[in-house]
């Protein structure tokens, strides 16, 4: 489906793949996943446009990104903010960063995409952990990050199972004490009522 972005006087479909790297290519970006992620949200939040999808590696970053204002937004003006921000963002949070000389290489990858091959990009991006090269050399770092990711999930559900168990005996329980004090209430009132007619009778004669 396409998607136009309409303001008050044009009615435009900007997107923009852009790929940058650390400086010498040095495998840290997904140590610091998190952080470039909510830096990069308020790069796009300044400049006017949004990550349609992004996915970051040890060594480079894809990002695809729709521009919402083309009479505002400067391209090389966004990059600088991009890079700018996150560097000092994650090397103030970070001071073992610090060792590091620069954190992002100075130049980048820029190719400006229409409606017919964005679909194509995107899928393209969403799949960088997937159809990695044999050769790709922080092969292993990917593998290990995906992992422990998994790991974290199944971890997560199983603490959810957990719990919904735990409250279902709970429940259980309660309900098993309800019945108990009911059966109690109804004991005491049969033998109660046995007592009163005995005493009756007893009168009687």
């Amino acid at each position: 489906m396409r998607t136009f972005t309409r303001n008050r006087r044009n009615v435009s479909n900007l997107n923009y793949h852009i790929i940058t790297c650390p400086k010498f290519r040095k495998p840290y970006l997904l140590k610091n996943k998190k952080q470039l992620l909510s830096c990069f949200k308020k790069s796009c939040i300044m400049h006017k446009c949004i990550i349609k999808e992004i996915e970051i590696m040890p060594d480079h970053v894809h990002i695809f990104i729709n521009v919402l204002k083309p009479y505002k937004f400067k391209l090389t003006r966004f990059i600088h903010h991009l890079k700018g921000y996150s560097s000092f963002f994650i090397r103030k949070n970070k001071p073992w960063m610090k060792k590091y000389k620069a954190f992002w290489s100075p130049s980048y990858f820029v190719e400006s995409i229409g409606h017919i091959s964005s679909n194509v990009i995107r899928k393209y991006i969403r799949n960088q952990t997937v159809y990695m090269k044999k050769d790709y050399k922080y092969r292993h770092i990917v593998k290990k990050y995906l992992k422990d990711k998994l790991n974290k999930k199944s971890l997560k559900t199983k603490i959810i199972k957990d719990i919904l168990v735990k409250g279902n005996n709970n429940e259980y329980q309660k309900k098993e004490e309800k019945e108990e004090r009911k059966r109690e209430i109804c004991s005491d009132i049969s033998v109660e009522s046995e007592n009163t007619k005995k005493f009756s009778t007893i009168s009687l004669m």
